[in-house]
């Protein structure tokens, strides 16, 4: 940047006409100079003294000064040396005039700073062309300077850091974006060894990528991980353009860069992206495609692939939300990395499904690992969701045989094992879910024993034929099924529901619903199980079904469950804000579910359940030696 000298003075000068400072102690000289000069058009001021000349210099800046060495009071030496000490004064230019003639006097003059020399006696003609050639130079530097200037204000605020480098090791001038890259003032910087910047390895690499510009003289664009002035590695894009000398050397090397910390994380990411699955993280199908080719090579024969299959899945996504599902999906991604080797590549291969692809494995070895997944397997769990994984394995031998044979063959003992075992996984699962809602959790929401012994003894009185019978012990058994889904806060409230609370509660049926649709040993009674909170009404949930509309089954049990959910003291809303838990008499039981015939229950169900099956399970209770406390 120009020295804040130079800019005090040209600003100083804008405005003003060319101005000369004529120095001498000889009044008649001064005179002399003077109308040699003032018909060329400079303005002429005048001092007779060494001291008048550093006080004029000074307030008036003049364009040129002409001074006189021998002086009385301060020789033209001293006045010389102090004018070029001071940084208002030390850029004006200085032409001395003197008797002195001797070598050591030029040499001395022009090692304090002097611009030319004038011998006396002088000529009017070599006084107006040497001051001429000087105001000419000094408009030249002045443009240049302006110039200069504005380059370096440009560079100064634009982002990208700009240097140049003298040689491999040594920063010549830097843009501002450099200096604040490394915290650094550019005075600090420029021109020193790029060693007091750099930690030692990054200065080796960037010396190595400097030496290879020098040597091959060819531009080059290069990424550097370097560390800024606050300890952060960022990743900088540079290029270096070395600057051809006449004879074919490099004078000197222009760098710039550019800050792709962020760019560079983003097309990692995507590159991440592109081969990786979002959710496990393990490599995707178009990665394990583009492996299969690069490893389908004889020396890595017998190539050997494991594919799997996630069982229970769509259950997990459909009854407990696709967050389930999720948690599934990476526990299998972990089994799968705990059970294979480093050079296996694992992949999600979509959906359920993931695929080992196992380069050097015989079929014995890619089995070994099959049964490891399967041990490792067991030890993991979502919930009440049994991780399971399907298996099939396939080798490849023979350099004749078709990756695409060997995968396909895998994948169809996979679906043969997932056939295979899905009985009895969905039974092991369903066992699962009735054991948690059974448990102590869910403790409040448990109905009697009496339920299925009052079911059926309604069923007879009903006259259900023995399928019907059968499905309504099933509905009895498994219509609350769906409350696993229910959070504790729910499940535990045994007090008036919020609304947020009550369409919780409420979901319940459809959870129910789900769960049944999954197990081919329950899915008869899947609409039952939906419905069995409907009114007669039609005031009731989930679907406002009324009358006839609602399933038979579903309004037999919605007399059997109200009952039963009365007597049995368990935490029963019938309503948001309405609830029973005390647990009431035989008598008060009835009343209340009488009292509700024809709006909320089938009046017909009602009147054969009041009439035939309340004695009888009173009748029940007294031969057991059983009092109506027992039920409260």
């Amino acid at each position: 940047m120009m020295d804040q000298s130079f800019v005090l003075y040209i600003e100083r000068k804008k405005y003003m006409k060319q101005q000369i400072l004529v120095v001498d102690d000889n009044k008649i000289n001064v005179k002399l100079l003077e109308n040699m000069l003032s018909p060329e058009g400079p303005a002429i001021v005048t001092a007779f003294s060494g001291k008048e000349a550093l006080e004029m210099a000074k307030t008036e800046l003049p364009d040129v000064i002409l001074l006189d060495i021998m002086m009385p009071d301060i020789d033209g030496y001293e006045v010389l040396r102090r004018l070029k000490s001071k940084e208002g004064t030390k850029d004006i230019p200085v032409i001395i005039i003197t008797a002195l003639s001797s070598k050591e006097d030029r040499i001395k003059g022009l090692k304090l700073g002097a611009t030319d020399f004038i011998l006396k006696p002088f000529s009017k003609e070599e006084v107006v062309l040497r001051v001429k050639n000087c105001l000419s130079l000094l408009e030249t530097q002045k443009a240049l300077r302006r110039t200069l200037d504005s380059q370096t204000l440009l560079l100064d605020h634009i982002d990208p850091m700009v240097w140049y480098l003298e040689d491999e090791k040594t920063l010549g001038k830097i843009n501002q974006s450099f200096a604040t890259f490394f915290y650094r003032t550019k005075e600090e910087v420029e021109n020193t060894s790029l060693e007091v910047l750099l930690s030692k390895e990054e200065y080796q690499m960037v010396i190595d990528s400097n030496t290879r510009v020098f040597q091959s003289t060819c531009k080059t664009r290069e990424n550097h991980e370097i560390t800024n002035g606050f300890g952060d590695k960022r990743m900088l894009g540079v290029t270096k353009t070395p600057k051809i000398s006449a004879s074919g050397g490099v004078e000197y090397v222009i760098c710039s860069a550019e800050d792709i910390t962020e760019q560079n994380k983003k097309a990692k990411k995507m590159k991440h992206l592109t081969f990786h699955d979002a959710l496990t993280n393990l490599y995707n199908r178009a990665y394990y495609e583009e492996e299969l080719k690069r490893l389908d090579v004889k020396r890595n024969l017998p190539l050997s692939v494991i594919t799997l299959d996630v069982n229970g899945l769509k259950l997990a996504n459909d009854i407990f939300g696709h967050h389930t599902g999720d948690q599934l999906l990476l526990a299998a991604a972990t089994v799968l990395r705990e059970a294979t080797r480093e050079d296996d590549i694992i992949a999600r291969w979509g959906g359920d499904e993931f695929v080992a692809l196992l380069p050097a494995t015989t079929k014995e070895d890619a089995q070994g690992i099959a049964r490891r997944i399967a041990e490792l397997t067991e030890k993991h769990s979502v919930g009440l969701i049994p991780l399971s994984l399907a298996t099939g394995v396939a080798t490849k031998e023979r350099s004749i045989q078709e990756a695409q044979d060997i995968f396909k063959r895998a994948e169809d003992r996979m679906y043969r094992n997932k056939t295979h075992v899905k009985d009895d996984e969905d039974n092991l699962m369903l066992q699962r879910f009735l054991l948690k809602f059974y448990g102590i959790e869910y403790k409040d929401m448990q109905h009697s024993p009496e339920l299925l012994e009052a079911g059926k003894l309604l069923g007879e009185a009903l006259e259900l034929d023995q399928p019907e019978q059968k499905r309504l012990e099933l509905l009895i058994k498994y219509h609350d099924i769906g409350k696993i889904a229910l959070p504790g806060e729910v499940l535990n409230k045994n007090k008036e529901l919020t609304e947020a609370e009550w369409e919780q509660y409420k979901n319940h049926v459809e959870v129910g619903y789900r769960i049944a649709n999954s197990f081919k040993g329950i899915g008869s009674i899947a609409e039952e199980i939906l419905h069995h909170h409907e009114h007669f009404d039609g005031k009731g949930f989930p679907g406002k079904l009324q009358g006839k509309e609602i399933p038979y089954l579903a309004r037999v049990l919605g007399v059997l469950d109200f009952y039963d959910g009365l007597r049995c003291r368990i935490y029963y809303p019938l309503e948001k804000d309405r609830y029973f838990k005390e647990g009431l008499s035989s008598e008060r039981a009835a009343a209340e579910l009488q009292q509700r015939s024809g709006t909320h229950f089938d009046p017909t169900i009602v009147r054969v359940f009041l009439e035939q099956v309340v004695p009888e399970l009173k009748g029940s209770l007294k031969n057991r030696g059983l009092s109506e406390r027992v039920m409260q």
